[in-house]
C-alpha cells in the first residue's frame, strides 16, 4: 500500500505540552514549549516487524506521549520476543512470564494490556472504574527531541523509555507500571517505568470505563499502585 499524505497538523498553543510526536514534541522551557516537527529520527534503526521477512527500517518513527497500564509491578518489558512467526506460534517458545489465575502474587503483568493479553470486562474485579487503562508517560525533559542533550548520558544518547516507534510491541515505550507514582518530567533523570507530564500538578489518565481523571503527582502511593491491578488483590490502604 502506498504511504498517505499526512493530514495537517492541529494548532497548539505555547501552553500546550509535548504532543503525540506523529505530530510534534514540544520543548520545556521557563516561558514556552516551542514544537518542533516530526515524525523523528530512528537513531536505532528500529524496525517494523522485528527480524521477520519482509521487515523495514524506516528512516523517522512516530513517538507518543501516552502508555498503557500493565500492572502494578515494577516491570513493563520482558524481552525482544520470538525471532521467528514460526517460532512464536511453535509451542514451545517460553514467553517468560504466567497469565493464569487471578492472584496478583502470581500473575505476571495484572494490568489491562501486555504480551499476549486478552482481558476482558468480566477479569477487571477491581472495577473498570478503578482499573487504570493508559495515561500520559514519563519523559527525560531533555530528550524531547528524540536525543538527550543533558546529562547523564546514555548509550545511544537516548531516553530508553522513548526511543522506539508508537506501534513497537510490549516494552517500555508504550507500557507503565503503577508500581511508582506518577512524576513530573525532569532533566537527566531516566524513568522508563513511570507515567510522568509536564504539566505542573498531575497528569491525564483515562480509566477503563472511559472516564479521563487527572491523577496527582502527591496522590497516595498505595492507592495509585492498586489502581494498576485489574484483580482487586492488591488493597490500596
Amino acid at each position: 500500500m502506498s504511504p498517505r499524505s499526512a493530514p495537517t497538523p492541529p494548532t497548539t498553543s505555547s501552553a500546550a505540552r509535548r504532543t503525540c510526536r506523529c505530530w510534534k514534541r514540544t520543548s520545556r522551557s521557563t516561558t514556552a514549549r516551542a514544537a518542533a516537527p516530526g515524525p523523528f529520527p530512528n537513531f536505532g534503526n528500529y524496525q517494523y516487524f522485528g527480524n521477520f521477512n519482509g521487515s523495514v527500517t524506516p528512516q523517522n518513527l512516530a513517538r507518543t506521549d501516552y502508555a498503557m497500564n500493565c500492572g502494578h509491578k515494577n516491570q513493563n518489558e520482558i524481552d525482544g520476543g520470538p525471532s521467528s512467526i514460526a517460532q512464536g506460534d511453535s509451542g514451545s517458545f517460553n514467553w517468560n512470564m504466567v497469565d493464569d489465575g487471578s492472584d496478583p502474587n502470581v500473575i505476571t503483568f495484572t494490568g489491562v494490556c501486555y504480551r499476549r493479553s486478552q482481558i476482558r470486562f468480566k477479569d477487571m474485579a477491581r472495577g473498570t472504574s478503578n482499573t487504570v487503562m493508559v495515561g500520559e508517560k514519563y519523559v527525560r525533559a531533555d530528550c524531547y527531541e528524540g536525543f538527550c542533550t543533558g546529562l547523564p548520558a546514555n548509550s545511544p544518547n537516548v531516553d530508553f523509555g522513548d526511543n522506539e516507534t508508537m506501534y513497537t510491541g510490549f516494552n517500555n515505550d508504550i507500557y507503565r507500571s503503577t508500581a511508582n507514582p506518577p512524576t513530573p518530567d525532569v532533566q537527566g533523570v531516566n524513568n522508563q517505568g513511570r507515567w510522568g507530564s509536564t504539566h505542573p500538578n498531575g497528569i491525564n489518565m483515562a480509566y477503563s470505563d472511559g472516564s479521563v481523571r487527572v491523577i496527582s503527582y502527591d496522590v497516595d502511593p498505595a492507592v495509585f499502585r492498586a489502581s494498576g491491578d485489574r484483580t482487586g488483590g492488591i488493597l490500596g490502604q
